[in-house]
């Protein structure tokens, strides 16, 4: 009589700021276009990642693009990088190539906002009874919720709420 023993290893999935070390490798042993594997995988994952990754993200992104020589799809990278992040600098060390497509999305970034957040606390008296929450549009990435954590008491509450017209209410 034969006995079997089967194990299921469950292995966590990388995280976004995982790949994104593991891109950086990468991009820093000049694997541009593995890296951009490793990227593009990472942005597929990014539904709650944190602004600094997502920031990382998009700029070795356009980085890697212009390293293959892909100023269109590099461009787009810092459109992007530029939409969330739109006083960030690119290193004045990288090549023409790279500084580029990045100038050009800066170009591209006084036509179309960036991404920008405005919150109203709506107040009864000295007590605030909700928070109204106004998100600039922007139509290369439209945001369509926004997470709030709301402390009352000592005790956090988080809620990810839908946006209406860029537009939302939170009730305290």
């Amino acid at each position: 009589m034969f006995t079997s023993l089967t194990l299921l290893l469950v292995l966590a999935a990388p995280t976004p700021a995982q790949r994104l070390a593991d891109a950086k490798k990468l991009a820093n042993e000049l694997q541009y276009e593995q890296a951009l594997k490793v990227l593009s995988t990472a942005l597929d994952q990014a539904r709650d990642v944190d602004h600094e990754t997502l920031v990382g993200l998009y700029a070795l992104s356009g980085v890697c693009y212009s390293a293959v020589e892909k100023p269109a799809k590099a461009r787009e990278a810092f459109q992007r990088l530029l939409t969330i992040a739109p006083d960030y600098e690119l290193s004045k060390d990288l090549p023409p190539r790279t500084r580029t497509p990045f100038f050009e999305a800066k170009t591209w970034l006084e036509q179309n906002p960036a991404i920008s957040v405005k919150v109203e606390p709506e107040r009864e008296g000295p007590a605030v009874k909700g928070l109204g929450i106004s998100v600039t549009e922007n139509a290369l990435l439209p945001p369509k919720s926004v997470r709030v954590a709301v402390t009352v008491g000592g005790t956090e509450t988080t809620k990810v709420v839908p946006l209406d017209k860029g537009r939302a209410y939170v009730p305290v």
